[in-house]
């Protein structure tokens, strides 16, 4: 059965031998096999492990093209798979913290007011 609906991710990464972990990897072999859309969300698989992870939402446009019966039919397919937390390279993990922290102090985020009433 073909998936009409199933996108690929390609790419590549400083190391060619490894997968690219952009969106996460399998957590058993380090891999994925793209991703199907339930709406807006957009959740990565792992077709040899049964595992899945969701990414996020509305970041890939493809979904607008998609009707009710292909989320439907994403449904069904995932519910085979087993929800994880996705696999991410050490190095991965610590440029993101980097970049989250350089970009918090670019922001020079304000002092919170301690008696806002919210």
């Amino acid at each position: 059965m073909t998936v009409a609906n199933l996108h690929r991710c390609h790419l590549t990464g400083a190391n060619d031998n490894r997968a690219e972990d952009h969106f996460g990897l399998c957590p058993v072999c380090h891999k994925n096999d793209g991703y199907l859309n339930l709406n807006r969300s957009h959740v990565f698989r792992c077709i040899a492990h049964r595992k899945g992870w969701v990414y996020g939402s509305n970041i890939f446009s493809g979904w607008r093209e998609e009707s009710e019966a292909d989320w439907e039919r994403n449904a069904k397919e995932l519910e085979r798979y087993q929800k994880v937390e996705p696999f991410f390279w050490p190095e991965t993990l610590a440029e993101a913290k980097a970049y989250t922290l350089a970009k918090a102090e670019e922001a020079n985020w304000p002092e919170i007011d301690e008696d806002i009433p919210f």
